[in-house]
């Protein structure tokens, strides 16, 4: 099982929004065929994120990129994943995965993570969070 923190890394590019995702052309050498996507995860406050928008966004961004890169993997969407570990009961065990993976990325659940790949039979997990988030009304 791989953990991919998420392969990518925003860069601001002028006249586009901020948050840019570009695929690490090194996943793309990787053995891995079938990768199972969990949901993107937010630890954004409510005040600076009050719809709950962040996570779904950056989520919905990330694989607009990633499908659109010649990878050759099959992802398997977070709402199927999110429905398989909600029928086995880990909706807990995910939201306890995120919320130490964020205050410490050193504390990786692999076992958790492995039992998602065994679940979905993927080679592989994505995981993201958002914790850095900034709307801006624009006029059109």
């Amino acid at each position: 099982c791989a953990l991919l923190h998420t392969g990518c890394g925003g860069r601001s590019v002028t006249g586009q929004h901020p948050l840019t995702n570009n695929l690490d052309p090194a996943f793309a050498t990787g053995k891995l065929q079938t990768l199972a996507a969990l949901p993107f995860w937010s630890d954004i406050s409510e005040q600076d994120d009050p719809d709950k928008v962040a996570a779904s966004m950056a989520e919905s961004k990330f694989f607009r990129a990633l499908q659109a890169t010649p990878t050759g993997y099959t992802v398997q969407p977070s709402s199927e994943v999110a429905l398989a570990l909600e029928r086995d009961g880990l909706k807990t065990k995910l939201d306890n995965f995120y919320k130490n993976w964020t205050s410490d990325q050193e504390d990786v659940d692999e076992g958790f993570l492995r039992h998602v790949a065994s679940t979905m039979k993927a080679d592989g997990v994505v995981v993201g969070v958002v914790d850095v988030w900034a709307q801006h009304p624009v006029d059109l």
